[in-house]
């Protein structure tokens, strides 16, 4: 189960691999420091009697992560602007429906965070004390992914970026998951977000893997019960089924383990899950997290609508 290319969770590059890639106080919320990029075609106007067909020219293309706003760049900068955004996803008074956005800031943050090791003991010591676990967890998380062994692709996988389900629908699939197999929920929507981003990455792996939860062919025949590899809702079913077979109950790493057979995998995942675990909120954040792809020519955001061209 593999999708074998780089992915960026920002600065920080991870492996989409096999079984696999900020807020202010109070309800308002911060303007992101992402953008959604390139965009399609303008709407029609009322007097347009027809709406002229979408051509690649007006396809969402990659975006240059070097022409989107700047993220903080001294370790008090990027405290304080972690500290805004996480605050928000977490206040109970933000609407959950903003957290997402938030989310897409705070994979920036994280990421940079990320990529300067140096750095986290400040800036941990700067956040609220009630913030400094999730922060380390998704850094750990980062960190831990960038790890993982895959080569750099030398130009953008052939990929179809898409909306995921709704964020609510997704979690009722983990969570019934769980219910069915006693699979942590939580460990579902991480492999799903480290994977294809929630389902937002349509493409098979170098060596096969299909669907949002990237399974093997063979693989799903053993689980999938009958469903559909490509279904959310089957592929999450079917992850938790391949988990319980691998002793998930009595050791969740190992079965991890099985799904990826790699120690930094094992740990990537494990962190994102406990993030999300201590708060639910912190799933919300991590179902906005964007698609970046780090090639030998850089490192690219991939909006959603991109389509790859041969």
């Amino acid at each position: 189960m593999t999708l074998s290319a780089r992915v960026a969770c920002l600065g920080a590059a991870v492996v989409v691999v096999a079984g696999a890639g900020c807020s202010s106080h109070g309800a308002r919320p911060p303007a992101p420091v992402t953008t959604t990029a390139v965009t399609a075609a303008p709407p029609s106007t009322p007097s347009q009697t027809t709406v002229p067909p979408t051509t690649t020219s007006t396809l969402p293309v990659p975006v240059p992560v070097a022409a989107l706003p700047p993220v903080p760049s001294t370790p008090t900068a990027l405290a304080a602007a972690l500290a805004s955004t996480e605050t928000a996803i977490h206040n109970p008074g933000t609407p959950v429906v903003l957290v997402p956005e938030l989310g897409a800031t705070e994979q920036r943050l994280v990421a940079t965070l990320a990529s300067h090791p140096d750095w986290l003991p400040a800036v941990l010591a700067a956040l609220p004390a009630t913030l400094r676990a999730g922060v380390s967890d998704a850094v750990t998380g980062d960190r831990e992914l960038s790890a993982v062994p895959g080569p750099t692709p030398t130009a953008i996988p052939p990929w179809t970026i898409v909306p995921p389900l709704p964020a609510d629908q997704l979690l009722a699939d983990y969570q019934r998951a769980q219910a069915a197999t006693g699979v942590p929920w939580s460990a579902l929507a991480a492999i799903n977000l480290v994977e294809t981003r929630m389902g937002r990455i349509v493409g098979p792996s170098s060596a096969g893997a299909q669907g949002p939860m990237q399974f093997l062919p063979s693989t799903w025949a053993a689980y999938g019960a009958g469903g559909d590899i490509h279904d959310p809702g089957d592929a999450i079913a079917a992850a938790a089924r391949f988990l319980r077979a691998n002793g998930a109950s009595r050791d969740l790493s190992g079965a991890l383990y099985r799904y990826n057979p790699s120690t930094h995998y094992v740990r990537g995942v494990r962190a994102y899950a406990a993030a999300m675990e201590a708060d639910v909120r912190a799933y919300y954040a991590f179902y906005g997290w964007r698609v970046y792809v780090t090639t030998t020519a850089g490192t690219f955001l991939l909006p959603e609508g991109f389509a790859h061209r041969s």
